[in-house]
């Protein structure tokens, strides 16, 4: 141990004195360079580990996709396969009728926002499903995407009795009344919202089967995911992102990673990448949401739930709950995206 602590600090010493001989420093005395490097080691220290979330803000510096954990080429089989669809992405996005309800700290989300943030999808020049149990919102959807994008959308007029999400309802119901389960509005308080969060994957995982339009990529974004862009004019598609790996599905990245318990992650409400958003091939996303839907049950199982961030979360702690690998984008919640909708603009040009 002993020469292990003296390798460190001759190590330390070594890299002072390098930064003396560039900018100058003075360092002369080993009191002073220890000093100055446990003053370093605490500010990694506190930004690393005592702030260990990204901002939820986009921040344009980190757009760009991050390698993914183990990057495998295709085969030249799969590769003519691929070449039998479009390579432009299908979104996959839904509405489903949900009372005022509070999120996060005070703030409040009510029906009338989300009919506000809708009307960016008569921009969004991708092919479009769209499922949800509102007849009003579906009418609102369809003349929103009248006239010129009619052939480019898919509405689905879905009843909640019939989806697998939820029916898991009493059963989310009964963990949340346990009278020492943690309240985080909406996850872990409105059992709807979490069955709306789980329900995502179903439906994506039936877009995927049905395949629409003919296309080789799926994309998730939460039906209110532009809102920053609906008092804008300009049309935008999302097209696949530079350095995006086929072998993963994408996410954007919002915390660091912790190998903790599940029930640790829902007690501390804790997320490691944003829900609102993923993007993947369609054999490689129908392969995560069937790992998704497992991985339910298996929290289910245990007495435990809240919603899609955390589960997806407990799925990269328990290897053997998913194969797929995730590729990440740092700049977050928005980050994916935004950097799908930059990658359109530059094909676009």
């Amino acid at each position: 141990m002993g020469f292990l602590l003296s390798l460190k600090r001759y190590s330390a010493m070594r890299i002072l004195k390098c930064w003396h001989s560039k900018y100058g420093l003075c360092l002369q005395r080993p009191r002073v360079a220890v000093i100055t490097l446990i003053i370093l080691l605490v500010t990694l220290w506190l930004v690393y580990v005592k702030t260990p979330c990204f901002k939820t803000e986009l921040d344009p510096k980190y757009l760009q996709m991050l390698p993914s954990e183990d990057v495998v080429s295709m085969s030249m089989k799969e590769k003519l396969k691929a070449f039998e669809h479009s390579e432009n992405v299908t979104l996959v996005t839904a509405y489903f009728q949900l009372d005022t309800f509070r999120k996060g700290g005070n703030s409040h989300v009510n029906p009338k926002v989300y009919k506000k943030w809708c009307s960016v999808y008569s921009r969004i020049l991708n092919p479009v499903v769209f499922f949800t149990d509102s007849p009003e919102i579906l009418s609102m959807f369809k003349k929103l995407r009248s006239p010129s994008l009619n052939n480019l959308t898919k509405l689905i007029l879905v009843n909640r009795t019939d989806l697998w999400a939820f029916s898991l309802k009493p059963r989310i119901a009964k963990i949340f009344s346990q009278a020492d389960y943690p309240k985080f509005h909406p996850n872990t308080v409105i059992p709807d919202y979490s069955c709306v969060m789980h329900a995502k994957y179903e439906l994506l995982k039936k877009s995927i089967q049905q395949n629409y339009f003919h296309t080789n990529f799926f994309m998730w974004i939460d039906f209110g995911y532009f809102r920053y862009e609906v008092n804008k004019t300009e049309n935008f598609g999302l097209s696949l992102p530079k350095g995006f790996d086929f072998r993963s599905v994408a996410f954007s990245l919002e915390c660091n990673f912790q190998k903790i318990p599940l029930k640790e992650i829902i007690w501390k409400n804790l997320v490691w990448v944003a829900g609102g958003a993923n993007l993947g091939r369609y054999d490689v996303l129908t392969r995560f949401c069937d790992d998704y839907i497992s991985s339910v049950k298996r929290a289910l199982n245990q007495n435990l739930m809240s919603t899609d961030q955390q589960i997806i979360y407990a799925m990269s702690v328990y290897r053997s709950w998913s194969s797929t690998t995730l590729q990440l984008c740092h700049a977050g919640w928005f980050c994916l995206g935004y950097l799908a909708k930059d990658a359109w603009e530059q094909q676009h040009k």
